[in-house]
């Protein structure tokens, strides 16, 4: 009986330095971020730049990149000579 008690102690007191853990880097996330958001009012350009170049370069890309092809030319070799072959590269001609 004492010893499992004793890994029920173990684990609970586990759970509590884990939980402990949790709520420093919680606190340290939070300080960190309120860290930026203060460096973000400071520097106006660093939070345009933030914002606009990835807007200007979703721009730029959205208007210059085209996934569509046109007048691509094509080489069809007929291995198999038969009619149907035959028919077929005439329909895509």
């Amino acid at each position: 009986m004492g010893d499992s008690y004793q890994t029920i102690v173990s684990i609970d007191e586990n759970l509590r330095c884990a939980a402990g853990l949790r709520q420093v880097a919680d606190d340290l996330l939070q300080k960190q971020c309120v860290k930026e958001i203060a460096q973000f009012r400071r520097d106006r350009l660093t939070l345009a730049l933030a914002f606009l170049l990835p807007f200007i370069t979703l721009v730029i890309f959205g208007f210059t990149i085209r996934l569509e092809s046109k007048d691509i030319p094509l080489i069809v070799q007929d291995l198999n000579r038969t009619n149907l072959s035959s028919i077929s590269l005439l329909i895509y001609q």
